[in-house]
């Protein structure tokens, strides 16, 4: 295997890794808006940034280089698959806390802002 082909392959390992990761730390996020541990989190989100940021870079690098030559790595439909699998993990664990951070959080702040606008509204009026 050629040096552009083990960087390619280097790249997509890592990439592998870091959609394994966001996928770990999703699930704990989830697990902590469940046991309603708000700030535990929004502070997991933050390191989840962090990693996205990382993979973009990854992305970049990939894409770069598949332009400048058209070396193949024979495992890349095998990377492929795996880096979808996780994805689509990745979009259902989203989802699952969107809603449960509507239901936990945002629902109930509304609730409250609304309430409060009830209540200062009335005594506007008496």
């Amino acid at each position: 295997m050629g040096s552009t082909a083990g960087q390619l392959r280097q790249i997509l390992e890592r990439e592998l890794v870091v959609h394994r990761e966001l996928l770990r730390l999703a699930r704990s996020r989830h697990l902590l808006l469940k046991q309603g541990r708000f700030d535990e989190a929004a502070d997991l989100a933050v390191l989840e940034a962090a990693y996205i940021v990382t993979l973009r870079d990854l992305e970049s690098r990939r894409r770069q280089l598949r332009h400048k030559t058209s070396t193949k790595v024979p495992d890349v439909a095998t990377f492929t698959r795996q880096i979808a699998t996780l994805v689509r993990g990745l979009g259902a664990v989203e989802r699952a806390n969107r809603t449960l951070w509507s239901e936990r959080v945002l629902v109930p702040a509304l609730a409250a802002i609304a309430s409060a606008s009830t209540s200062r509204a009335q005594a506007r009026l008496n």
